[in-house]
């Protein structure tokens, strides 16, 4: 189905697989390629064990994790035959956003459904709580866009789909839920947030396995208790929980909040002092 090499590598070899193929069976070799462009060091040159100009990578793993190290690779120009200069800067800064909000979400949901002893059931994705509705939403957004970057074979575009998504379901959805976990009784709307939080945490365990499949089987198994997430199918998009306008609506508010707080920090106004009002300018 397809054939993946490096830049450098791939106009001779290529061709000899069509020649064989052609001659032996009549056939094409491969049906689709993925050329790898060249990685750099930051010193401009190829990367060469007699330069030394690069880390180890056994010690970037022990640093950082291969997950981190597969998914900046994954995600960048390289993956579209172009150049990347390798900067381990980069790997720490993906780590330290991404991977921790990431994990940080999932230890919230861990921490609070140990403490309710909270028990998963088939999640109907009929969600009534506004919150619930558009994550889910944006979960089956970003399914149907990773599932057509990769039937195209743009892995680095499906890749960097992810950031977003774990932003919004960190930074929006967890803080404006936390609420919901922290009621003492096990009301309706508690347990739909339980509910919301499994099903998204476990298909985007799914949709991220291939790019970091050491944090997505973690994830996969401590909730769901099954043998492994490279064993399950990869998600697909259900298009009736989809509501774009609820997305854009969504958008919209989280830029404003996000602009209130700019503009709260430049004129020194602390977060938690109430605001006589606040009007709409040109930009909002």
């Amino acid at each position: 189905e397809f054939i993946a090499e490096g830049q450098d590598q791939c106009r001779a070899w290529f061709y000899y697989l069509h020649v064989i193929a052609t001659a032996i069976k009549d056939s094409r070799a491969f049906n689709n390629v993925i050329v790898n462009g060249i990685v750099v060091g930051e010193d401009g040159k190829k990367l060469s064990k007699r330069l030394k100009n690069y880390p180890d990578p056994m010690e970037v793993f022990e640093k950082y994790g291969a997950d981190a190290l597969r998914y900046y690779l994954s995600s960048s120009p390289v993956m579209a035959a172009e150049n990347l200069t390798f900067k381990e800067s980069d790997v720490a800064d993906l780590v330290r956003g991404v991977f921790r909000m990431l994990w940080n979400s999932y230890s919230f949901f861990v921490l609070y459904a140990n403490i309710d002893k909270f028990e998963s059931e088939n999640y109907k994705r009929k969600a009534t709580n506004l919150l619930d509705k558009w994550l889910v939403s944006e979960l089956n957004v970003l399914i149907r866009e990773v599932n057509s970057a990769m039937n195209k074979y743009e892995l680095n575009r499906a890749a960097r789909y992810f950031p977003k998504f774990i932003d919004n379901l960190s930074n929006w959805y967890i803080r404006r839920s936390r609420k919901r976990f922290w009621k003492s009784e096990d009301d309706a709307d508690k347990k739909e947030a339980y509910q919301a939080l499994h099903y998204v945490l476990v298909e985007l365990s799914k949709l991220m396995a291939p790019f970091t499949p050491f944090i997505a089987e973690e994830i996969y198994k401590n909730l769901t208790g099954e043998e492994s997430v490279h064993l399950a199918d990869f998600p697909e998009a259900d298009e009736k929980v989809i509501d774009e306008k609820l997305n854009q609506e969504m958008e919209k508010a989280r830029y404003v909040v996000s602009k209130g707080l700019q503009l709260r920090a430049q004129a020194k106004i602390k977060v938690r002092q109430p605001l006589k009002e606040i009007r709409s300018g040109n930009d909002i």
